[in-house]
């Protein structure tokens, strides 16, 4: 809460000292404070067409819904499945240890870091894993997705800063999210001594199915986002304003039918939206 109350006064802070300089050496010159006093107007005045600007109104949306639907995501108990599933369809439980917090990363959460933390310990102290390499990992394979994944909101700000499309972003900063991962491999994975296979009880289709039932929401939204639809042209409206209006459409249905296949109860919605505003 504080990081937040203390950007928004350095935002603040760097306006005025841009502009009330000006002003007062503008009033010293003419003998009048009408300066000053048109420079805390027009400084008010940008605030306010930036605060309701439909790229800002769409990056709060965005970033709100995104957390709803991890927190939707984490109540329902799904990732809690996807994990066993993993380790089973997963033979070699190092890269159980991997996958795991790159699952997680790929929904954004409060708190996610502590959501994936104990899947990674619960397997990797099976495999007598130290506390400080499941500490690197999960933090490291947690944040490879950053470079490429739309549900990012430094992806998205990005895109709405530089007036770049999130599908281009995406495509050109598929190289960092190689290196990153291979990166992790080698210095976190492979040092860790190879363990014996993991058993199964379930079937693979039923592991691929739980896969599924964790995982399909993201599949709504990266169509929404990918898929070309409709021209932006023929609406009137830029292209990038599109696309992250068709990712904040993508995300309010399936955040939608996420909460009601999964029957989340009014009362404890309520709770995870109040929870999510602060």
């Amino acid at each position: 809460m504080f990081v937040e109350w203390a950007m928004l006064l350095g935002c603040v802070v760097l306006g005025l000292l841009f502009i009330i300089p000006l002003a007062v050496q503008d009033s010293i010159n003419s003998g009048s404070l009408s300066p000053v006093s048109n420079s805390l107007k027009y400084f008010l005045n940008e605030i306010f067409i930036g605060a309701t600007a439909s790229d800002t109104l769409l990056l709060i949306g965005m970033v709100f819904t995104i957390t709803v639907l991890g927190s939707f995501m984490e109540f329902s108990g799904h990732m809690r499945k996807l994990m066993e599933s993993l380790s089973e369809l997963i033979k070699d439980s190092r890269y159980v240890i991997a996958t795991a917090p790159s699952l997680i990363g790929l929904m954004p959460m409060p708190g996610g870091a502590l959501f994936s933390c104990p899947m990674v310990n619960d397997v990797g102290s099976k495999i007598n894993v130290e506390p400080t390499r499941m500490a690197a990992i999960n933090f490291w394979f947690r944040h490879v997705w950053e470079y490429v994944w739309p549900l990012y909101p430094g992806l998205i700000l990005m895109s709405a800063i530089f007036s770049v499309d999130i599908p281009t972003i995406m495509l050109a900063q598929v190289p960092l999210a190689f290196g990153t991962i291979l990166v992790g491999l080698i210095f976190l994975i492979f040092p860790i001594k190879k363990p014996q296979a993991n058993g199964a009880r379930h079937s693979i289709s039923e592991n691929f199915r739980e896969i599924f039932f964790a995982l399909w929401p993201l599949v709504i939204i990266i169509t929404f986002t990918m898929v070309p639809f409709p021209n932006h042209e023929s609406l009137g409206i830029e292209k990038d304003t599109l696309t992250r209006s068709k990712l904040l459409l993508g995300l309010i249905l399936s955040t939608s039918l996420y909460g009601i296949f999964n029957r989340i109860n009014w009362k404890s919605t309520l709770d995870i939206l109040i929870i999510c505003l602060k």
